[in-house]
């Protein structure tokens, strides 16, 4: 390799810098801080910045950790620090395996067109590259487990000590809480992303992939399931048992800087082989959908992600010989199988709002929690739907009546929100805070009615003079309130019968007849308004 390791590193932060130059500026504008003004007066206010913004994350954190307090409390009411561990170990591992499986079958290396051009085509040391692309890009996976960190060690505070007012000891209990935590979880981090990013570079010496590497998501979560089943999972959770008090901090923090060491070390030497062109035909489109994105073009985006899902790599699927509506359905069932990752997280918020539906403590909570569960729900059960509309020349085209086409397109997120509810439902009823769950058998039959309504007022909302120009509609506000009325009405009847039988279950039946009239109407009313269009 052309140069030595210290050349090639300054050489290539030129070239890094003039990408992350611009998306640094912007933070900082953002926090009100122009890296352009070079007055005197910049020089006093860089402090009152930094001061600012410390109080304003400190006001948040604390405001944060009562809520936080009662939830750990309510996992764990006589030890709420081993709650907030496996809560924040669970959630670091389902990170760490995900990030883990995607750098086993795409490069963590994001290269940009520009990066493909001058960077992947000269001889620069390639552990240059690699040190530097992941310094850069660790602050942006590690800001949410920051958060988190902090705001557990606020909540601990809080829940173990009775907080009457800020005082100065209290500010410092809170900020050694907090400081505490995030000592440990900064190396920690470093060291997962370090040898996550090594089986990466690995995967990428020369011109063929190693099948073998494909293997190792699953045998970490066969691991981690032995570990979970005989209980060892506590023994690979020891740094955030330092973390969050249960044993002592300065030797798992020594330990963790070290294991980050040589977890960086590591990536170092399986970086000296790394292929940057390979690295560069993996993740040319993933940079054009981040700053897509970032730019706010997120519909643009989607259609960047789905033309490279629908790429020369996916295989050709056979649909069943079996006309009609089947087909658009089996169709669609195809799509929403390649395409699962799109829109995950939001998903996992409807299971995560169904499930605070379900334990809700009182009725006013439960309302509050109906409106943002609303929202989220039709925004997903529409999105096949919209990005159909989006094509529409093409969309029209097919061999079907209109309305098997809007059919098919709802099919599978109603299918997957009858299911999340039944799991949220089972999952809600099971936690030990659970109030009143009998209930949760009426949420499927509220999801679908959700989906129905919010079908129904986009259809509503199709002009033609948009769809030529690839703009779809959207659900109004006036379809949400349509929704949450619904909602509201079908949540009061239970509420209103269940108070006159003294007894839950009448209320739940009334509630489950009241949703089956109101999705067979609502059906029909999405067949008719569908059938104007073809």
């Amino acid at each position: 390799m052309a140069g030595s390791f210290w050349h090639s590193l300054r050489a290539v932060w030129v070239a890094r810098w003039q990408e992350v130059a611009p998306r640094l500026q912007f933070w900082l504008l953002l926090g009100g801080y122009d890296v352009r003004d070079r007055s005197r007066a910049d020089i006093f206010y860089v402090p009152y910045l930094i001061a600012f913004w410390s109080v304003w994350a400190f006001a948040m954190f604390t405001a944060l950790s009562g809520a936080v307090a009662g939830l750990l409390k309510a996992l764990d009411a006589a030890t709420p620090a081993l709650a907030a561990v496996q809560l924040y170990f669970w959630a670091l591992l389902l990170w760490a395996i995900i990030s883990l499986y995607q750098a086993t079958r795409r490069s963590p290396f994001v290269f940009s067109a520009a990066d493909a051009a001058l960077l992947c085509q000269t001889p620069v040391d390639r552990r240059a590259v690699a040190l530097l692309w992941f310094m850069s890009d660790w602050p942006r996976q590690f800001l949410p487990f920051a958060a988190g960190g902090l705001a557990l060690g606020f909540a601990l505070f809080e829940a173990t000590y009775p907080v009457e007012g800020i005082d100065p000891v209290t500010v410092i209990g809170y900020t050694g809480h907090g400081l505490r935590a995030l000592g440990i979880v900064l190396p920690l981090h470093v060291l997962i992303l370090a040898l996550i990013w090594s089986a990466g570079a690995l995967r990428l010496h020369g011109r063929e992939s190693r099948p073998l590497l494909r293997w190792l998501p699953i045998v970490v979560v066969l691991i981690m399931g032995l570990a979970l089943l005989s209980g060892w999972w506590r023994a690979a959770a020891w740094p955030l048992m330092a973390a969050f008090g249960f044993s002592a901090w300065l030797p798992a923090f020594l330990a963790l800087v070290i294991g980050s060491l040589a977890a960086l070390a590591l990536l170092l030497s399986a970086a000296r082989a790394l292929s940057l062109s390979r690295a560069a035909q993996e993740t040319s489109h993933l940079h054009s959908e981040r700053y897509l994105a970032h730019v706010g073009a997120r519909e643009a985006a989607a259609q960047l992600r789905q033309a490279r899902q629908l790429g020369a790599q996916s295989q050709a699927t056979r649909l069943p010989a079996r006309p009609g509506l089947w087909a658009i359905v089996w169709k669609e069932l195809v799509r929403s199988l390649r395409g699962w990752r799109q829109g995950l997280w939001s998903w996992l918020g409807v299971v995560a709002l169904s499930i605070g539906l379900v334990v809700a403590p009182d009725w006013g909570s439960r309302l509050v929690t109906v409106v943002f569960w609303v929202q989220l729900v039709a925004r997903r059960a529409t999105a096949t739907l919209r990005d159909d509309l989006t094509h529409w020349w093409l969309w029209r085209q097919q061999p079907f009546p209109a309305w098997q086409l809007v059919g098919g397109a709802l099919a599978p997120p109603a299918a997957l929100l009858v299911l999340l509810a039944l799991l949220a439902g089972v999952i809600g009823a099971r936690l030990p805070f659970a109030v009143d769950s009998s209930w949760a058998p009426l949420l499927p039959l509220l999801g679908v009615q959700v989906a129905l309504v919010a079908t129904w007022d986009l259809l509503g909302e199709i002009r033609p003079d948009r769809l030529l120009s690839g703009e779809a509609p959207k659900t109004t506000v006036a379809g949400l309130f349509l929704a949450l009325l619904l909602a509201g009405m079908e949540l009061g009847a239970v509420w209103a019968v269940a108070r006159l039988a003294r007894s839950p279950w009448p209320g739940v039946v009334a509630g489950l007849l009241l949703s089956l009239v109101l999705s067979v109407l609502l059906a029909r009313l999405v067949a008719n308004r569908a059938r104007r269009y073809g």
